[in-house]
């Protein structure tokens, strides 16, 4: 009993007694600054897209831009430049350095080295077919007939989205949506009067397929962004992390 006493004696010398500061204290203690590498950054390659269908035209020239801003305005990754734009800014980089024609202040400004690495790239695939379904047909108006022609127009854009994580190579899971859009073409003609034997109306725009595959494309990217959920910080090698 008496060598338990004086252990609890020693214990209660040798620990502090608690207060309100939380463990390890908090003077000195300073926050890390966030940065960009506590973010995901996605590289999306117009380059490296692969399209098919009859309206792929329109959509190699126009989704990676959308994909891009579309992730952006997330606010859950950066995105970060790829293929030729990576090219372009890289040469850029080296020219101010290289060419000694800028000033320190400029070179500090674009500092050599300091660009920031994606830490996964999206493959995609995408199929944009246009397809036209034609009603016609011929109807009494009074004394008259009208002819009417119906077309419908359809755009449909299928993306497949592979996320790859660069440091291991290995795919993340990935998303395949879908978007649609529809326009009716109508066209009336027929023997009107006898001073206007023929009458016709139409209701179309001359650059109908192009607007259905822009809006088919975004409903697509948009199903993508509803789903869309990356980790929200890089996935980094055990080996680099230290």
């Amino acid at each position: 009993m008496k060598a338990l006493v004086v252990m609890v004696l020693l214990l209660a010398a040798i620990v502090p007694p608690a207060s309100g500061q939380p463990e390890g204290g908090s003077v000195g203690r300073v926050l890390a600054p966030r940065t960009h590498l506590e973010k995901r950054r996605i590289e999306i390659d117009a380059d490296k897209m692969h399209f098919s269908g009859n309206g792929a035209r329109w959509l190699r020239q126009n989704l990676a831009a959308m994909l891009r801003n579309r992730a952006r305005n997330t606010g859950q990754v950066e995105v970060a430049v790829t293929g030729r734009q990576y090219r372009d800014i890289a040469d850029s980089q080296d020219r101010i350095h290289d060419s000694g024609r800028y000033s320190p202040k400029s070179r500090r400004q674009v500092a050599r080295g300091q660009m920031v690495a994606p830490t996964d790239q999206y493959r995609v695939t995408a199929v944009a077919n246009i397809s036209r379904e034609r009603q016609s047909g011929t109807f009494p108006l009074g004394r008259n007939r009208v002819k009417l022609d119906r077309t419908k127009t359809r755009a449909t854009v299928t993306l497949i989205i592979e996320p790859v994580v660069i440091y291991s190579g290995l795919s993340d899971e990935g998303y395949e949506v879908s978007g649609e859009a529809a326009n009716s073409d109508i066209s009336v003609s027929g023997s009107l009067s006898r001073s206007r034997r023929y009458g016709s109306y139409r209701t179309s725009t001359s650059n109908v397929e192009a607007e259905l595959l822009e809006e088919a494309a975004s409903n697509a990217v948009n199903e993508f962004i509803r789903r869309f959920g990356p980790p929200r910080t890089p996935e980094v090698p055990k080996s680099t992390s230290k």
